[in-house]
């Protein structure tokens, strides 16, 4: 990126989320050859318009299987100036594609794909900006596929995955995983006791909101049961809760420090 770096800004990360579901529906929608996700190509450089002030939203993350970097920027123009900028200054082919007030932007950049989501902020532009590394895809699906495969093998039959996000960081690594299932709440969390127990996290303790959490909650918003495990080198916070639809969500965020594996 080519631009001064800010802090990030909470607007910013408040999408953070729904942008990566939508990147990674981009992203994966593509194929762009095959090759070793081992081998080192540098990661491709943006040009950003003058006067932008750009944000680093993540460490480099793997999101649904694909290597993964997240920043985001600000502007003053409107949201069609910047995207005038771009088809002037990206290369062909780009694509375009809107999602609700939001307008996408596509670049191929040889064995990587940079989206740019730019959204309206009062006069200016909010944008989030991926850059995708697709030869790396294949092999870490393939990693990632054997790991969710151990995780729903501990849940009921019928269990799905509906996000998968993984990164790193200094000497951290984190797994954040939401699975949907039609059973119990109370199946669901005896399944997930186990099947972290058999990984060395063992319970410590259990919280149900109070009446006063309750209140403050939006109407028709589920409310779950918060579950903290601790291990060697390891912990996880898991939320389970039924939602209107009757289907029951597990969400399980697992952080593990690199000297675990040394």
């Amino acid at each position: 990126m080519t631009a001064s770096i800010a802090q990030p800004r909470g607007g910013l990360l408040r999408n953070t989320v729904a942008v990566a579901a939508l990147i990674a529906t981009v992203v994966l929608a593509l194929t762009i050859g095959r090759a070793r996700a081992d081998q080192p190509a540098g990661w491709p450089e943006l040009a950003l318009p003058p006067g932008v002030e750009a944000y680093s939203i993540s460490p480099r993350m793997t999101v649904d299987g694909t290597p993964t970097e997240l920043q985001g920027f600000e502007s003053a123009q409107p949201p069609l100036a910047v995207a005038a900028w771009f088809r002037v200054h990206l290369p062909a082919p780009l694509l375009e594609d809107t999602l609700g007030d939001k307008l996408v932007l596509g670049h191929p950049a040889g064995m990587y794909y940079i989206t740019i989501v730019l959204e309206a902020a009062g006069e200016g532009t909010r944008a989030v900006v991926s850059v995708a590394d697709m030869q790396g895809a294949q092999v870490q699906r393939a990693q990632g596929d054997k790991a969710l495969e151990r995780v729903l093998a501990g849940f009921p039959a019928g269990t799905r995955a509906v996000r998968s996000i993984t990164s790193a960081e200094r000497a951290r690594s984190a797994v954040f995983l939401t699975l949907v299932n039609s059973y119990s709440e109370e199946v669901n969390r005896d399944r997930l006791v186990q099947l972290l127990r058999d990984d060395g996290l063992q319970l410590e303790r259990e919280v149900q909101p109070d009446a006063a959490s309750l209140a403050q909650l939006p109407d028709g918003a589920p409310a779950g049961t918060a579950l903290f495990f601790k291990g060697a080198g390891k912990e996880a916070t898991a939320v389970i809760a039924r939602g209107a639809d009757s289907q029951v969500t597990i969400v399980l965020n697992t952080v593990t420090t690199m000297e675990h594996y040394q």
